[in-house]
């Protein structure tokens, strides 16, 4: 997997000036960098893991049994860092002691490292907030809204959709979508990225548009735009 947009150009970032096609194609490069970046991660935690294990253990060998991935992850990234920070010493450092300071150097503290829940769709945040920038530069709406209220009398809202739910005892639920017109849109870029968002449940449940309403409310608190960020 690679990227064919070159994210190190500041230019590229720039999105006021650019058509929907270069948000599209920075969304699709972001989403993929993000999950190369994942992976890259969950190599080095591997990696990290044999070592404190080895390391408490107190085994004689410098280095714990890795897989080629993994050493080749570890030595690509102490020479990486032992060229951006000559002032780490790891070069200098015997190999024992070596993978002792680039484990504490890359291993992350219990509070660092989230709830551990299951990401559904990894990485594609990134490409959400790419697409929400560029529909922001260009002046449009950033309104987040998902459901409405079934009224009690008269005809229902105009493009509003029912759907059903199951609630936590088990009982079956009814809401009324009304998505603003941002979520709309995100929701459709994101299916352009993800065609497995397309659809409903049998019980008329909308993924793109839960997805798309979620990322509108962290850019919107992000950008400080909610109470919340306040």
């Amino acid at each position: 997997m690679g990227c064919a947009m070159d994210l190190t150009n500041p230019r590229n970032h720039i999105l006021a000036d650019k058509p929907i096609e270069h948000a599209r194609e920075l969304a699709r490069a972001m989403l993929e960098a993000e999950l190369e970046a994942r992976d890259t991660m969950a190599v080095r935690s591997k990696a990290i893991s044999n070592i404190v294990r080895h390391l408490n253990r107190k085994a004689k060998a410098d280095a714990p049994a890795m897989t080629a991935e993994e050493m080749a992850e570890v030595e690509a990234d102490i020479a990486h860092l032992d060229s951006s920070f000559p002032s780490l010493g790891l070069a200098a450092k015997p190999p024992r002691q070596r993978l002792e300071a680039w484990m504490n150097l890359r291993k992350l503290e219990r509070g660092k490292r989230g709830t551990g829940a299951k990401e559904l769709r990894p990485g594609i945040g990134a490409a959400a907030f790419v697409l929400l920038n560029w529909r922001h530069a260009k002046g449009e709406p950033m309104t987040a809204r998902l459901e409405a209220v079934f009224p009690k009398s008269g005809s229902m809202p105009k493009d509003a959709v029912p759907w059903t739910f199951l609630n936590k005892k088990g009982e079956e639920v009814e809401r009324l979508y009304l998505p603003s017109k941002a979520v709309r849109w995100l929701a459709s870029e994101l299916c352009l990225l993800d065609p497995s968002l397309s659809g409903a449940t049998p019980r008329g449940r909308r993924p793109d548009w839960h997805l798309a309403y979620d990322w509108i409310q962290q850019w919107r608190e992000w950008r400080g735009l909610t109470k919340r960020s306040r």
